[in-house]
């Protein structure tokens, strides 16, 4: 099987989004997913969690928690591009400054990750 599917999970304490805004980012972060990662955008699945109780230093003001996981590995260079193109567009939808954003990539192996009744290594 030569599937694998990047998730994007965005926390954040941002209240009622605009579900264009919320739209617009699962569309946006799975493209960019999709192009950057090289992965079928079919596969791809995006989180939005928001109104979540939670702060970013000393201030309440509004930030985001994000996590890329993906099977198999993340370069560099993806990962910093994807950490643009990501900060960009919550800040776009969301008005959240990129400093109040943290994202966390994560990579794991194919036999981690479970589909369809097997995992991505059988």
């Amino acid at each position: 099987m030569n599937i694998s599917m990047p998730t994007f999970i965005l926390n954040t304490n941002y209240r009622d989004i605009d579900p264009v805004s919320e739209q617009i980012i699962h569309e946006k972060v799975r493209g960019f997913l999709s192009r950057v990662i090289n992965k079928s955008e079919q596969y791809v699945l995006t989180i939005i969690n928001s109104g979540i109780n939670m702060n970013f230093g000393t201030k309440s003001d509004h930030c985001a928690y994000c996590e890329v996981k993906n099977v198999g590995s993340l370069k560099q260079e993806q990962t910093e591009e994807l950490s643009d193109l990501i900060c960009k567009e919550i800040y776009r939808q969301l008005n959240i400054s990129s400093q109040r954003i943290y994202i966390e990539f994560q990579e794991s192996e194919r036999h981690m990750w479970g589909w369809d009744k097997k995992t991505f290594a059988s």
